[in-house]
């Protein structure tokens, strides 16, 4: 018998290069979808920036309350002080030091 008589199905070739390994367009395609994996988790707008970004509006956030709750008490002490005259008063001689007519004040330093 003659080995060329013998003759196998015209698939059975491409399929047994399937089954060796992988081809060119298969691992493009891998490549391309592990680099847009990477893209997507750790590239300039990917989940990580993403996830940083949430962080800093949360930190904002918190500290734009604090200065809200800091900016009433400011509007509460301004309106106290443009309606009481002893509050200023009190103020002006807190803050600034300063005494009525024919009065004195002895500041006293802690020695040690």
């Amino acid at each position: 018998m003659h080995h060329s008589s013998i003759r196998t199905p015209r698939g059975s070739r491409a399929k047994r290069k399937k089954t060796q390994g992988l081809n060119l367009r298969e691992k493009l395609l891998m490549c391309f979808v592990f680099f847009l994996f990477v893209w997507v988790t750790i590239g300039p707008f990917g989940l990580w920036r993403l996830h940083r970004l949430k962080t800093e509006r949360d930190n904002l956030i918190a500290q734009q309350v604090q200065f809200a709750k800091h900016n009433q008490l400011l509007q509460e002490k301004i309106k106290i002080l443009k309606e009481d005259k002893k509050a200023q008063e009190e103020l002006v001689r807190s803050e600034l030091g300063w005494v009525r007519d024919n009065e004195l004040l002895y500041l006293f330093h802690n020695e040690k």
